[in-house]
C-alpha cells in the first residue's frame, strides 16, 4: 500500500497494524470483513442481520471498539489483547451487549 492509495492522501496501514489484525482475525470467529483506514490501521467489522454493529479499530498498540445499535453507541479506547478482542466478539453474537470496556490486562 502506498501514500495516496485512497485518493485523499492517506498513508499507508503500518505494518505493525496489519500483523495485528492479522492475529485477531485468525483466531476470531466468525471471520470479520477487513477495511484499511486512513489512520493508519485496519478497520474489523461485525454487523447483525437486526443492526446490530461491532467495529473494532486495530493499531499499532491498541484495539479501538465502537458497538451500535439504533441511537445506542458504546464505544472504548482502550489496548485489548487478542483473549479480550475473541471474547468480546463472542458476548456480540451471543446476545451479550459489550456494554463495557474489557477488563484491562494487556
Amino acid at each position: 500500500m502506498e501514500q495516496n492509495w485512497n485518493g485523499y492522501d492517506a498513508p499507508p496501514v503500518s505494518a505493525t497494524a496489519i500483523a495485528n489484525a492479522k492475529a485477531i482475525v485468525n483466531v476470531v470467529s466468525p471471520s470479520p470483513e477487513v477495511f484499511p483506514t486512513a489512520n493508519q490501521s485496519v478497520q474489523l467489522e461485525y454487523t447483525k442481520p437486526n443492526g446490530e454493529y461491532l467495529e473494532l479499530e486495530v493499531t499499532d498498540d491498541a484495539v479501538y471498539a465502537l458497538y451500535q445499535y439504533g441511537a445506542e453507541n458504546r464505544e472504548w479506547k482502550m489496548a485489548m489483547n487478542v483473549d479480550q478482542v475473541v471474547d468480546t466478539v463472542a458476548e456480540f453474537f451471543t446476545g451479550k451487549v459489550p456494554c463495557t470496556a474489557p477488563s484491562q490486562g494487556v
